[in-house]
């Protein structure tokens, strides 16, 4: 009788599928109001004029995106439900950008590269796919610790640090150039990506993710902050698959992490993970796309409303206005968390949907709201 091994090139695609599956499933379903039209949150469409289903057709675009992880499980050797999953979730996308959500564009792009690997035709084909999502493992740890160096994170950091969890006192907040040290976070996560790339340290890097992915979920979890939840089930995904990829994974050599060998989805993983962020500095590409998780520097809205306009508004609005002296603003963070479980999708763009429909209240008017970011 042949002992199991899990961590044979087979078993690591077989178990990372399961997780992204399960993890798909659990978050559509904590999200569900985020799929639907009929909703008090407004849709920002990538288009105007991009159609808006409702009822039973919407119903049904849900249902289907419920369904297509459990029988991509269930029919795991056709890459059809793959693309079938992949296919709706950018034409809902299209509808409203807000469902463009970080760790739903990593998974499916994991579960992309399985499917494109699963085919007869290519040679390793487990390989490749193992391979794909350490790229984009890397590239997601690499790129989220580059864009939290800045002053926000700093600024935003350091107090919270200081005050809340080292319990410093007040004095050590008035000594400037300590709060540079709050670095240690960006350049810790950059080094354990880092890491990853090497034979010798890449286990070490692994404990050190589990380790953090767990003081995530901690963080967040109604023991500490109890905000944004629906990010927890994706930190314990990531502390699976980054076991099931990368713990004893035998010596990889650099070209296989810095060459597409000839693959074009590879090469693709490799445009989107590594290249494409660098647009991000100079606003060409978006951040969530570029990884930028947690930096402070994503534009944070406030809809400042006029007195004007506030008879008009809708009375759900109401539990997420909020007073600044004697100006009044939504907050669309809560907004959008409150219904829909989900952050806000950080681009002005989107944000300028948002200031519409809200104007859309009163139609008749001049439009009474403003936009400001923090």
């Amino acid at each position: 009788m042949h002992s199991f091994d899990l961590f044979t090139e087979y078993n690591r695609i077989k178990y990372a599928r399961l997780i992204l599956c399960i993890t798909l499933v659990v978050i559509f379903l904590i999200s569900f109001q985020l799929w639907l039209t009929n909703r008090n949150y407004p849709l920002a469409p990538v288009f105007d004029g991009f159609p808006v289903f409702h009822g039973a057709v919407e119903y049904l675009f849900a249902v289907m995106l419920l369904s297509f992880p459990l029988f991509i499980l269930i029919f795991r050797n056709s890459p059809f439900f793959t693309y079938a999953l992949i296919t709706l979730f950018i034409f809902m996308v299209l509808g409203d950008q807000n469902r463009l959500q970080p760790y739903l564009y990593q998974m499916l792009l994991m579960l992309l590269c399985i499917a494109v690997f699963s085919a007869k035709k290519f040679h390793r084909k487990n390989a490749f796919a193992i391979q794909c999502i350490r790229i984009i493992l890397f590239g997601t740890y690499f790129w989220a610790g580059i864009h939290k160096i800045n002053h926000h994170f700093i600024d935003r950091m350091y107090p919270f640090v200081a005050g809340n969890l080292l319990n410093l006192p007040v004095h050590f907040f008035e000594i400037n150039y300590l709060k540079y040290f709050i670095l240690v976070i960006p350049l810790s996560e950059i080094l354990i990506a880092l890491g990853l790339l090497f034979n010798r340290t890449r286990n070490s890097s692994v404990i050190l993710l589990v380790f953090m992915h767990f003081a995530i979920i901690l963080f967040l979890s109604p023991l500490g902050l109890n905000w944004n939840k629906i990010v927890i089930p994706w930190n314990l995904t990531l502390i699976g698959l980054n076991i099931l990829v990368f713990w004893n994974a035998g010596k990889i050599s650099l070209s296989r992490w810095l060459l597409p060998q000839g693959s074009f989805t590879k090469g693709l993983v490799m445009l989107l993970v590594f290249i494409m962020p660098v647009f991000n500095f100079w606003g060409k590409w978006d951040h969530y796309l570029s990884a930028s998780l947690y930096s402070f520097k994503v534009p944070y809205p406030k809809l400042y409303v006029d007195q004007n306009l506030l008879p008009d508004l809708p009375p759900y609005i109401g539990q997420y206005l909020r007073k600044e002296g004697n100006a009044v603003f939504i907050d669309i963070t809560y907004w959008s968390i409150g219904e829909l479980k989900v952050m806000p999708y950080p681009e002005e763009r989107v944000n300028e949907k948002i200031r519409k429909a809200v104007c859309g209240y009163a139609a008749e008017k001049p439009c009474l709201a403003r936009i400001e970011y923090y």
